[in-house]
């Protein structure tokens, strides 16, 4: 039993040991590793939205001449509300067969489906013109995404924020001047209001989607070092 204490007693000396001469070590460095975090919140002045046309017919060629139709319409439409060529992309296009299994395998026809994506900053008109191009042959919506034209001016504040943070939570632990040696930028977070539907028919000319905030948050590592 005295032998097992013994040992005991020499393994937490060595520990004690090296872990007071880890502390000793640290203090005689003079840095710290701090992180800082940054948010702001800002109003949104873009609206990217994604709707487009799904036609059914059993034979392909008209099933995609009428999706085509369509979607060539509510382009035109875009362009009517000044949208211009380069905010107007094609987002997907898929073509596949439509079966019923209530009673065996019947086929129905194939289905066409075109999705565009359109970019605005006429964020008042956006239930104007998602209305119109519903009455026009568009039956399905997938959302809309509020969003920064300019982006980086926003985010910057938001790591200048961070790197103040950063500095605080220093100047908080050590008393007297201090250098900064390394800043590390970690990954951003951005929380975008998007709003999401299904199939639709008609939107009503009051509705209104609700453009919200957009939380940016920006994250830093500093290491700072004592100069005195």
């Amino acid at each position: 039993m005295k032998k097992i204490f013994l040992i005991f007693l020499i393994t937490f000396s060595l520990l004690f040991t090296f872990s007071t001469s880890q502390q000793i070590a640290l203090a005689q460095n003079e840095q710290i590793f701090v992180v800082g975090e940054g948010e702001i919140c800002v109003t949104p002045d873009t609206a990217v939205i994604c709707l487009g046309v799904e036609t059914l017919n059993n034979d392909l060629s008209i099933a995609q001449t009428e999706n085509s139709t369509k979607i060539n319409n509510l382009i035109a439409i875009l362009k009517e509300y000044e949208i211009p060529d380069n905010n107007i992309k094609t987002k997907a296009f898929n073509v596949y067969q439509k079966y019923d299994y209530s009673q065996g395998e019947k086929f129905v026809g194939y289905y066409v489906s075109t999705f565009i994506e359109f970019k605005t900053t006429a964020l008042d008109d956006i239930g104007t013109i998602v209305n119109k191009l519903i009455e026009n042959g568009a039956n399905k919506f997938n959302g809309i995404i509020f969003t920064l034209e300019n982006f980086d001016d926003a985010y910057n504040q938001a790591l200048e924020i961070a790197l103040n943070n950063a500095k605080n939570k220093a100047y908080s632990l050590f008393n007297g001047e201090l250098n900064i040696l390394k800043i590390t930028e970690e990954k951003n977070n951005i929380s975008y209001l998007k709003n999401s539907l299904g199939y639709v028919n008609t939107i009503s000319e009051a509705t209104q989607f609700m453009k919200g905030e957009i939380k940016i948050n920006a994250m830093v590592s500093v290491i700072f070092e004592n100069v005195q």
